[in-house]
């Protein structure tokens, strides 16, 4: 597993899309996650090229769907605006899942 230290870390988070390694990341700054994006490149054909903003604010990490084509899902819920994402629960971005782990 790939661990990846971004600056002033702060919220921990395990990314998992099928058929690649999972990694654990620490979000410190916001990171935008996609196809096509400037922060985590996600290897999912469902994922939009800039999908979901991730941004962890005194130490709780909330996700906002950047319009997205098949939209962000948390713990089955359609994220709409920006949403907080508690320890344990789970972010599909297509078929790849971004976990909050207690960091």
């Amino acid at each position: 597993m790939t661990v990846i230290k971004m600056a002033t870390a702060c919220c921990v988070v395990l990314v998992q899309t099928p058929g690649r390694r999972p990694l654990r990341l620490m979000v410190g700054e916001p990171i935008e996650v996609g196809r096509e994006c400037d922060g985590l490149m996600v290897g999912d054909p469902l994922a939009s090229r800039r999908h979901v903003v991730l941004r962890c604010v005194d130490g709780v990490l909330w996700a906002t769907d950047l319009g997205s084509s098949n939209g962000t899902w948390l713990n089955g819920e359609l994220v709409e605006g920006s949403n907080e994402v508690a320890v344990g629960s789970e972010l599909l971005v297509g078929t790849t899942t971004i976990t909050v782990e207690d960091g």
